[in-house]
């Protein structure tokens, strides 16, 4: 039928659509409805409608009556006729309506990466805005991050129809730190239900939906997606496109309300290169560092979560001096964290003396680079201890204790949380993680 794909700059299309007709888009490109009406994840755009699809975003439209589109498409765009069965939208919104009829409303998507989820996320709650339904999301995607930066759990309420929850303005986030949820799954449950229950008891939400990362292989990705599911206790879960998942998941919750479904995946849809991924944080790092500015905190009177050094007991001014000349390096600051003595400085270290650093003070001794903190993406903890933003360390100095942090936080900074995602120079790219100790 259609079978449009972009060659040149930019190609401007009219297509005429008989009711029931399905298309399968792909952005970027902006599509305007001249006369009919059609469907995008479960929401209607009227006559006079114009909508954005993005690059890298891939779906199903539908006209719902005789329909006449113009469409601009960009390089990368195309515009064709699926095969039969190869566009689950129909299912999808059967499914989800047949659900909030019978009362669900907390629903946990999961499944494979690029299998769909952030897109029934969105068609979930936009049939629940047909119905004036008040819906939240909360995104527990740490790596691919749609409601807020990478490296947080984020929440938003949702008022208005969306293609794509970056649309969504985050109301609530908590910040993890890094773009994996691996060896922080406990930190990744507690965030979604704290945050869940921020949107039920502020915002008088009725229907949740909780979105996550596309980690299901592997016992350990497993049992953290069981928790999530035990710790929230939604009414349905959904799993996309992974029947083994889906196997496995029915016979722990068959209990619940609604119950565990298996929906089709798109059967032609887009795997997202790694770069197109790094492309996609680096958009979202620009988007939250924004309107930085510079802050010079001093962290005697600051929080410093997930510091390794400043919580320990500080070694006197002798012993230091003496472990510098051992080192044949300044030491910047050495302190006993019980187990450990760690001894912070800002330039290489010989490893064969730490032997003699270790007889000296009697305990194993592990050098912090404190260099690996500049450049490293912290939350900003704002007024009333909530998270403000992110922000990246740019200077450290351990003789005076302050750090110096760019962020568009406005408010009086009461804390920092150190992470392990490390960021360019001009904010817009990672370009590594850090060890779990920098400072």
């Amino acid at each position: 039928m259609y079978g449009l794909r972009m060659a040149a700059s930019q190609t401007r299309a009219f297509l005429h659509l008989s009711e029931g007709a399905i298309l399968r888009v792909q952005g970027p490109m902006r599509v305007s409805v001249s006369e009919g009406q059609i469907l995008i994840l479960g929401a209607i755009y009227p006559r006079g409608s114009e909508l954005r699809i993005a690059r890298y975003r891939t779906y199903g439209l539908k006209a719902l009556v005789d329909s006449k589109l113009e469409i601009y498409m960009e390089e990368g765009a195309s515009v064709e006729a699926p095969q039969r069965d190869e566009e689950p939208l129909d299912m999808w919104i059967y499914s989800v309506d047949h659900d909030i009829r019978r009362g669900c409303r907390t629903f946990v998507i999961l499944g494979p990466t690029d299998s769909g989820k952030s897109s029934l996320a969105s068609l979930i709650a936009n049939r629940a805005l047909l119905r004036n339904l008040r819906v939240g999301v909360v995104d527990g995607d740490v790596g691919q991050a749609d409601v807020g930066p990478p490296g947080c759990v984020s929440a938003a309420v949702i008022s208005n129809t969306v293609l794509w929850l970056r649309e969504a303005v985050p109301r609530y986030m908590k910040f993890i730190g890094d773009t994996t949820p691996q060896h922080r799954e406990s930190a990744v449950v507690a965030a979604i239900v704290e945050l869940l229950a921020k949107l039920r008891l502020r915002d008088n939400i009725d229907v949740a939906v909780v979105n996550t990362d596309g980690w299901v292989r592997g016992e350990a990705a497993i049992r953290h997606k069981l928790d999530v599911v035990n710790y929230v206790e939604p009414d349905s879960v959904i799993i996309l496109g992974d029947e083994r998942l889906y196997r496995i998941f029915e016979v722990e919750f068959r209990h619940l309300p609604c119950g565990v479904k298996l929906l089709p995946s798109p059967r032609i849809r887009r795997q997202r290169t790694r770069e197109e991924r790094r492309l996609l944080r680096s958009e979202r790092y620009r988007t939250f560092l924004a309107g930085s500015d510079r802050r010079r905190l001093n962290m005697r009177e600051i929080a410093v979560q997930n510091s390794c050094l400043l919580g320990g007991l500080q070694l006197d001014r002798a012993v230091v001096e003496r472990l510098s000349r051992i080192l044949g390096v300044d030491v910047l600051l050495a302190v006993d964290s019980g187990d450990v003595v760690r001894v912070a400085v800002s330039s290489d270290v010989d490893a064969s003396r730490l032997d003699v650093a270790e007889a000296v003070v009697g305990k194993k001794v592990e050098i912090v680079d404190v260099r690996d903190a500049e450049n490293l993406i912290v939350g900003v903890i704002g007024h009333g201890g909530q998270l403000c933003g992110i922000g990246v360390i740019r200077h450290v100095d351990l003789r005076t204790l302050t750090i110096e942090v760019e962020t568009p936080c406005s408010e009086e900074i009461r804390g920092v949380v150190l992470g392990r995602i490390k960021i360019s120079e001009n904010m817009d790219a990672e370009y590594g993680r850090v060890r779990h100790c920098v400072l």
